[in-house]
């Protein structure tokens, strides 16, 4: 292959393999969360996380979800930021404020990210073996989404969820341990392993807890059994 065609076709094979990318980076996203909570800012993680989301967008090609997302992350980075420079200074209504609101905006771009791989690997017609890792790579996405409402919860009603670690203050170093904590409870509760040791009290984060269990298992069950089913008669059509 001549050299002027090597970028060509790399960046080529990285979109026939997208959702591969997106799924390590977000499994290696879940493993050093909890690990660098003490060393690494939220924006720091935020910022990380949009980076590897906008490098998938860019990758699909969908100009239009890239734009989306990235207003939607820049928002929410700004937000963070804000609560990061203020937090010293500010009320405790203020706090609750900037912290509620970056964590909104974090989710409706998790969920818009969500809805643009489902669609793509529902509209796919050459049914790609890839669209297995997107559908994988929605589970990693829908723990993060469960994470992240289980935190507002938790800034609204500190007394919501059970710890066997509680804090005895609310500051910024708190607040980040606890988002590490419901990513751990949340990818948990998906997985419905349920170790107990963070127990949801409040009726909402009852709730929310017990529809994340049910519609982890049913994801996996229907959807993607689904999507590794309809693989079995493309690859016998590939080989007549």
């Amino acid at each position: 292959m001549p050299l002027h065609q090597l970028p060509s076709a790399w960046l080529e094979r990285l979109h026939t393999h997208k959702y591969l990318f997106l799924l390590i980076s977000l499994l290696v996203l879940v493993i050093a969360r909890p690990l660098t909570v003490d060393y690494v800012s939220g924006v720091a993680v935020e910022v990380v996380g949009g980076a590897v989301v906008a490098m998938f967008l860019a990758l699909s090609r969908q100009k239009r979800a890239l734009v989306i997302c990235a207003v939607l992350l820049l928002a929410a980075i700004a937000l963070s930021s804000a609560l990061y420079a203020v937090w010293p200074a500010a009320s405790q209504v203020q706090r609750t404020l900037l912290s509620t609101g970056s964590i909104v905006l974090a989710v409706v771009f998790l969920c818009y990210v969500v809805w643009v791989i489902l669609r793509d690997i529902f509209t796919d017609p050459a049914r790609s073996w890839d669209n297995i890792n997107g559908a994988l790579s929605v589970y990693l996405l829908t723990g993060f989404v469960f994470a992240n409402l289980y935190l507002i919860i938790s800034l609204a009603n500190p007394e919501a969820f059970e710890m066997k670690r509680q804090a005895a203050a609310v500051d910024l170093t708190i607040v980040m341990h606890r988002s590490a904590d419901f990513t751990y409870y949340s990818f948990v509760t998906l997985s419905t392993l349920g170790y107990g040791d963070i127990a949801p009290i409040a009726p909402l984060a009852r709730t929310l807890s017990w529809l994340e269990a049910v519609s982890g298992q049913l994801y996996l069950a229907v959807l993607v059994a689904r999507l590794i089913a309809v693989q079995g008669p493309r690859r016998a059509t590939d080989n007549q």
